[in-house]
């Protein structure tokens, strides 16, 4: 049987990306995609946040430095990440992360992002 580690999901950016370089001049971005979940509460409905690690390496990471900003809406696949750490205090941590494989943009506030680039596929890491 074959497994599948896949995730899609289609939110708003809780703030502009943060781009940086590894050792390896490897161009890694991150950002925090928000996602609604709608709940009915005493019978009304109400609307919950989720908040969401991404990670992009390379030709994504370009992507999201030059065109994303907080409030622009995107659609993210990629697969799901956790990682387990050792804090200074000696506790056990744990953290999830998703790691995109795909990026579209669907609503930016950038110039020229609609006419670049609707759909980019991660490169190689």
């Amino acid at each position: 049987m074959r497994t599948l580690n896949q995730i899609h999901l289609r939110g708003f950016l809780s703030d502009k990306p943060t781009v940086r370089s590894t050792v390896s001049q490897k161009k890694v971005a991150n950002f925090v995609l928000i996602t609604h979940k709608t709940k009915m509460v005493n019978g009304e409905a109400t609307q919950e946040a989720d908040f969401h690690r991404i990670v992009l390496w390379k030709g994504l990471a370009d992507v999201a430095e030059k065109y994303l900003s907080k409030g622009d809406a995107v659609h993210v696949i990629g697969e799901v990440h956790y990682e387990r750490f050792e804090g200074k205090d000696k506790k056990i941590n744990y953290t999830t992360e998703i790691v995109a494989d795909r990026l579209d943009l669907i609503k930016t506030k950038k110039e020229g992002a609609e006419e670049e680039t609707k759909e980019t596929t991660k490169e190689e890491k």
